[in-house]
């Protein structure tokens, strides 16, 4: 999982390379990551375009997302980029 989530950095990092802006956060209290993206860059009164989480240990997962599945989403937006 500790490969996973550093994939999913380097990959946020490459997203706000862009004109896009990517968060990702970490709550260690409850093991959650979260991925936000703001297409068109981040500003204060804006949601974003896209957010996904996922807990790293995947028996507590109730939001039904994967890593990999986040990992996924953020390699294609960085294609059609």
């Amino acid at each position: 999982m500790e490969t996973k989530i550093l994939e999913l950095m380097r990959l946020c990092l490459e997203v706000n390379k862009t004109k896009a802006t990517a968060f990702l956060r970490f709550a260690g209290h409850v093991d959650d990551v979260g991925v936000d993206i703001y297409t068109n860059g981040y500003s204060e009164d804006v949601h974003s375009d896209y957010y996904k989480c996922f807990y790293t240990d995947e028996r507590f997962n109730v939001h039904g997302t994967t890593v990999d599945e986040i990992i996924d989403d953020l390699k294609e937006m960085l294609e059609v980029d």
